[in-house]
């Protein structure tokens, strides 16, 4: 028997993210992968802590469980936030899906470790080859 490897899913190279932190912070990334790998369901947005060349840049890496067929809630995995080249720990996340035929829209939600709250709002867009 040959092992044909892993199905995976590759939604895109393009997306965007906002990171909307408390009063004191709103910007936005260019940038994503997604990708679903049947078990999980990896996304990217922003730059990543550990690139020396944009280290003071904001980043998610969600692994996210049983995605919805349509729109609703995902179970998160693994979750991993930088804001300003500081990865940062998030309380009571939650991550509200909404899919259509040419966007996957991810909304994130949470409260950071001094108490101020944090919307994360990221597509990514669908590449049907």
């Amino acid at each position: 028997m040959t092992d044909v490897g892993e199905q995976v899913v590759r939604y895109c190279d393009e997306g965007q993210a906002r990171f909307v932190v408390g009063d004191d912070k709103d910007t936005e990334v260019e940038g994503a992968t997604c990708e679903d790998r049947g078990a999980l369901f990896l996304a990217h947005f922003g730059t990543n802590y550990s690139d020396d060349a944009a280290a003071q840049g904001d980043y998610l890496g969600l692994a996210l469980e049983e995605m919805p067929e349509t729109d609703g809630q995902a179970p998160i995995y693994a979750l991993e936030l930088t804001l300003d080249g500081y990865r940062l720990p998030l309380t009571d996340a939650v991550v509200d899906v909404e899919r259509d035929d040419h966007t996957l829209g991810l909304t994130l939600t949470g409260e950071l470790s001094d108490g101020r709250p944090l919307r994360v709002e990221a597509s990514c867009h669908v590449h049907h080859d």
